[in-house]
């Protein structure tokens, strides 16, 4: 069997740059994560009501990881130009749902606590 003539036999490589890139990705996810727990933590200790800022730290957290999973998911839809798409959307959704989770989560305390 083998490639096809002109083919060039690469379809089971990946590309130099993508690899590249998603290690750089994964690197600045990391540093994002580490950032956000240090401001969640700032937030908490420095708030007054600090339960009513927790639930709205651990809301946004939640909303920002659902929203960045369901935004890349959308940016997947976006054919040859994934490569721009999917970061992306991972990055309007994260900002979206770590928005509305912050919001969810102050309101989930205060519907609890009154």
């Amino acid at each position: 069997m083998g490639p096809k003539e002109g083919s060039g036999g690469t379809a089971n490589r990946t590309s130099v740059a993508a690899n590249e890139t998603a290690r750089t990705l994964c690197k600045l996810g990391k540093a994002s994560a580490v950032a956000g727990i240090v401001t969640g933590g700032i937030v908490i200790a420095t708030a007054e009501n600090k339960p009513r800022a927790a639930a709205a730290v651990a809301g946004g957290v939640g909303g920002g990881l659902a929203g960045g999973e369901v935004g890349a998911a959308i940016g997947a839809l976006g054919g040859p130009f994934a490569p721009v798409t999917v970061p992306a959307g991972g990055l309007i959704g994260s900002a979206l749902g770590g928005y509305f989770g912050h919001e969810a989560g102050e309101g989930a305390y205060d519907s609890v606590t009154r």
